[in-house]
């Protein structure tokens, strides 16, 4: 950080001084508050503290554009100001953010990605107990590490760790945090009887957010990460194997349409009959008056919901069926520039056009827990909006387990949460409308997945306790 402040004098001061772009600043500005608001320098609104951790942040935007502003980057820089004045603390925010963990704070958060691969893989040496158990209740890494790796342990150590790890962590680099990561690991679920408490992913996640004071004390913690038996040189040829992997997983082929095998799939948004007004059918009526006539026909398809607004994926080869189906029950759309385009019985093409000329689209892989299948950026006038929206909400690789989600647009992380214990019948189906119902009186933000033969529900991951507690009372109320 010196260094780079000796090679830009006056840089942090003109940053400092222009005006910042106005997407960053309210964001950053509802974060402040939220960095140690019990320490003296950010306990006041508006104080000290908060005014330069705000100007720290917003230089960073100006800074580096491309990249923006991570919400993980404020509790770094709060501290660095903790130590430092403010053009030193970003100075050293932009060394940490460009050579100690480059890549961690960009939009796709690929770097994260990639090294949670490779704390799972080092874990398998450390403590096969562990990894054992995070293997079998596929939790991944990703669940547990983001905010540890992300922060540097600033928001999960007590404060005497945290300044031992960094310490640590500036003099040794990188390897610190996976060492760290590591020991917290093995001693929270490395042991027979302590994944014995852990029956599922729920009580596994919750005991790594909650972990033992005794291992995250400074002399015990630091003890371990020095002696723990992982060297710079095994990280390195960790990270080369999982690159390699990463890097096999993007090598798909352009495509046209969007693929299922060898079937290519077209988007529809199906509809009650409500004389010229389009509105949506509801999950229940989707779900009873869709599914169950095209099971009838040996036809399946993929149902895209949120609590409003339905659409269905049916393979090209179906489509005739599937109108003719579902015609005398509901109205058939396709959006063409925001408008709803009526499809019809006799039309064989149904206005959905062959794109002749512009780039090759892009190929997202996409996997739910039984089904692979590819996804890709359509014409706008070919793919309904919200349905682009949906896929994009649903845009992950294979590189991550089938219960995982990274929305590319906003970079929440997403859980997929099975329906029940088996999969419904067509019968059963009412189930879509109890679980949709109480989430939505929650005011959980969900979107309800639906194959042929798996039904799923996607919550946010921050939301995963209180989403798992609603449907819990729903359960017992239903058994009662």
């Amino acid at each position: 950080g010196k260094v780079k402040l000796q090679q830009n004098p006056g840089k942090f001061d003109e940053l400092d001084m222009s005006p910042g772009d106005p997407k960053w600043l309210d964001v950053i500005e509802r974060d402040l508050h939220r960095q140690f608001p019990f320490h003296e320098m950010f306990v006041s609104r508006g104080g000290h503290g908060q005014q330069d951790l705000f100007r720290v942040l917003k230089a960073y935007t100006l800074y580096r554009p491309e990249e923006g502003y991570c919400q993980a980057q404020a509790p770094i820089a709060a501290v660095l100001l903790m130590h430092m004045p403010a053009e030193q603390a970003f100075w050293c925010l932009v060394q940490i953010c460009e050579k100690y963990l480059p890549g961690y704070y960009s939009e796709k958060l690929e770097a994260i990605q990639l090294d949670g691969e490779i704390l799972f893989s080092l874990l398998q040496k450390v403590s096969p107990v562990a990894h054992k158990h995070l293997s079998r209740q596929k939790i991944d890494p990703l669940l547990y590490m983001t905010e540890w790796f992300m922060c540097a342990f600033s928001r999960t150590l007590p404060w005497s760790s945290v300044l031992r790890v960094w310490d640590m962590f500036f003099c040794e680099g990188v390897k610190i945090i996976f060492r760290v990561g590591l020991v917290l690991l093995k001693h929270a679920l490395g042991s027979p009887e302590k994944v014995k408490a852990c029956q599922g992913q729920y009580e596994t996640i919750e005991r790594l957010r909650s972990l033992s004071p005794k291992i995250m004390q400074e002399a015990f913690l630091v003890q371990e990460v020095v002696e723990l038996p992982v060297t710079e040189r095994q990280i390195e040829r960790e990270h080369l194997i999982q690159l390699r992997r990463w890097q096999e997983t993007r090598e798909l082929p352009p495509s046209e349409f969007l693929q299922v095998a060898e079937a290519t799939w077209l988007v529809l948004n199906v509809s009650s009959h409500s004389g010229a007004a389009v509105q949506a059918a509801g999950v229940t009526k989707i779900a009873r008056s869709v599914i169950a006539p095209l099971a009838e026909h040996h036809v399946s398809v993929l149902m895209l919901s949120t609590y409003q607004t339905d659409f269905i994926l049916v393979r090209e080869q179906d489509l005739s069926v599937v109108i003719h189906t579902l015609a005398q029950e509901f109205d058939i759309y396709r959006e063409v520039g925001g408008e709803p385009v009526p499809v019809t019985r006799d039309d064989s093409s149904n206005g959905f056009p062959r794109t002749q000329h512009g780039p090759s689209p892009t190929v997202h892989p996409i996997q739910s827990p039984q089904n692979r299948f590819c996804v890709l950026t359509l014409d706008p006038e070919t793919l309904p909006a919200i349905a682009t929206t949906l896929i994009d909400v649903l845009f992950y690789s294979h590189r991550f387990p089938s219960d995982l989600l990274l929305t590319s647009s906003s970079g929440e992380l997403w859980r997929m949460v099975r329906i029940g214990g088996q999969p419904l019948g067509f019968d059963e189906c009412g189930i879509v409308a109890q679980i949709a119902g109480p989430l939505a009186a929650a005011d959980i933000s969900a979107y309800y997945i639906s194959t042929f033969n798996f039904d799923h529900a996607l919550v946010p991951e921050d939301g995963i306790g209180s989403v798992i507690e609603v449907l819990q009372r729903r359960q017992e109320g239903l058994a009662s």
